[in-house]
């Protein structure tokens, strides 16, 4: 019993989990759409170094190079910091629940990327994905066939 118990448990090990991979698409989605009408309300505003929303949140901007691995070397423009793990302001703001992770967006184009990314099998080998429309494409190929 002891050896299928340790057999399950590293076989499971590096598995992307589907249940993580759906709830940051989830996730990337509801904030995409929230952005996306704050943009057609006309409730941001931009400073030199942060963005705000709603006149009463602010944005503030990321250092690109900091986030080099996680943006790619072709992300152009300006990104801001989604920070929803240390304060449910942005959350409340932007009408949205239970958002467990942090991101970056860039308003302009509404690329948004996962700061942590999310681990999905491809073949034998799993990758990191950060960027929603890849999230995306992985999400709706392998669970809504």
């Amino acid at each position: 019993m002891m050896i299928l118990g340790t057999l399950a448990l590293l076989y499971g090990r590096g598995v992307p989990s589907e249940s993580k991979i759906a709830t940051t698409y989830v996730e990337m989605k509801e904030i995409k759409g929230a952005f996306e009408e704050a943009t057609v309300l006309n409730k941001i505003a931009y400073d030199i170094d942060s963005a705000v929303l709603y006149e009463e949140i602010r944005i503030p901007k990321a250092e690109t190079s900091t986030y080099s691995s996680v943006l790619g070397t072709s992300s152009t423009g300006d990104y801001y910091y989604l920070d929803f793990t240390s304060s449910r302001k942005l959350e409340n703001a932007l009408d949205l629940e239970n958002i467990k992770n942090d991101y970056l967006i860039n308003i302009q184009n509404m690329e948004i990327y996962s700061i942590k990314g999310v681990g999905v099998k491809s073949g034998d080998v799993i990758e990191v994905k950060y960027e929603f429309n890849e999230i995306e494409k992985y999400y709706k190929n392998t669970f809504k066939k």
